[in-house]
């Protein structure tokens, strides 16, 4: 899955990819004024969601919590400044009824 955090498209689309898109451009828009960058100083943001990633994971990581998951976030910058970070966690695909039960 690939989000586009500047116009907030996602591929593959969906109503649901497209909030995930622009939810995460509000945080993306938080994180650059805390840094005093201007959004329009931005030319390229987008977000890489890998589920079920082919990579392992550290042994001390539960089995139950889902399958690996590759996140790689890309920020480029009006004058040709780029950055990539990458992060791998974990990701359980969703199952109808899985949290359904109330914790109130």
């Amino acid at each position: 899955m690939r989000l586009d955090l500047l116009s907030g498209i996602a591929d593959p689309d969906s109503e649901s990819s497209r909030a995930v898109a622009l939810r995460y451009q509000l945080f993306l828009r938080a994180a650059l004024a805390k840094q005093q960058i201007a959004w329009a100083d931005i030319r390229e943001a987008w977000l890489t969601l890998q589920f079920a990633a082919p990579v392992s994971l550290p042994a001390c990581r539960p089995s139950w919590t889902g399958d690996p998951l590759v996140c790689t976030l890309v920020l480029r910058g009006a004058l040709g400044s780029a950055v990539e970070k990458c992060g791998v966690t974990q990701c359980a695909p969703w199952r109808p009824g899985t949290f359904s039960r109330s914790v109130r």
